[in-house]
């Protein structure tokens, strides 16, 4: 009797088994090492929050400070300018505005040349931050006045004005003759907005005593106004036109100076 053949068929041997379930075995194990790998990826990312822009520094004074220090240093200034001297002729001043007199009397006839370069030095002397008027007087009776600005106008010295100026003194100089009413003459320059008075002078006052003049120029000036004097030509024959200006001079904060054919 013939044996029957055995049919099955072994698909894998036991070989092929053990690889298969070794690497089953791997990836088992590399799922579990790479887990908390892919865990970790689900979180929410950490944000980083960006730095807060710094604060503006405080000023180190307040607006307020600031103001109050801007205010003095306009104040220090002003203190400045008003302190600084300069001279005209010798004599020290710190006025900024003035009112020039000048005689214009018969015997400054005899000085017309003193009177015009002494008047150039005056003018040539003056900043243009400096403002003036000019006023020339003369008369007997009653004061007859010539001035270079229409009404109370103090100008500025420019180079235009100071040109100007030397002028008009050239046409006061083709005007000389009559008295000399400086008492008259005095109380029209007190009228001025100006912070002094400079009088051109060869003589003394004609229609009144001038030690009264004095008193009364210095009540009524009151200490407001610079009065500075300025004496032409041989003065030192005329005993009273020196005590007169140096008396008006001395008693109103001022100087006093005399110009000769010699001193030119």
């Amino acid at each position: 009797m013939r044996r029957k053949r055995n049919r099955e068929i072994n698909i894998f041997s036991m070989s092929a088994l053990d690889l298969f379930a070794s690497a089953l075995g791997a990836f088992i194990l590399i799922a579990i090492i790479a887990l908390p790998y892919y865990l970790n990826t689900t979180k929410t990312p950490t944000v980083v929050p960006m730095p807060k822009p710094s604060p503006k520094p405080k000023p180190i004074i307040s607006k307020k400070e600031l103001s109050e220090l801007k205010k003095q240093v306009q104040t220090l200034k002003k203190e400045l300018n008003n302190s600084t001297k300069y001279a005209i002729l010798g004599i020290m001043s710190k006025s900024k505005s003035f009112v020039i007199l000048v005689d214009m009397s018969g015997s400054m006839q005899n000085y017309t040349e003193i009177i015009r370069e002494t008047f150039n030095k005056i003018i040539d002397s003056l900043s243009n931050k400096i403002s003036i008027q000019i006023i020339g007087f003369k008369g007997n009776d009653s004061a007859v006045f010539f001035r270079w600005q229409i009404g109370k106008n103090l100008v500025l010295l420019n180079q235009n004005n100071k040109i100007g100026a030397k002028r008009f003194m050239s046409s006061l100089i083709n005007q000389f003759d009559s008295g000399t009413p400086t008492h008259e003459a005095l109380l029209e320059a007190l009228k001025y907005k100006s912070e002094s008075i400079l009088l051109l002078t060869d003589g003394a006052p004609n229609n009144m005593d001038y030690i009264s003049i004095v008193n009364d120029i210095t009540s009524k000036n009151n200490k407001k106004k610079e009065i500075h004097c300025i004496a032409i030509g041989e003065y030192r024959s005329d005993p009273r036109l020196v005590d007169f200006l140096e008396r008006l001079s001395k008693s109103n904060s001022g100087g006093f100076v005399g110009v000769s054919n010699i001193s030119l």
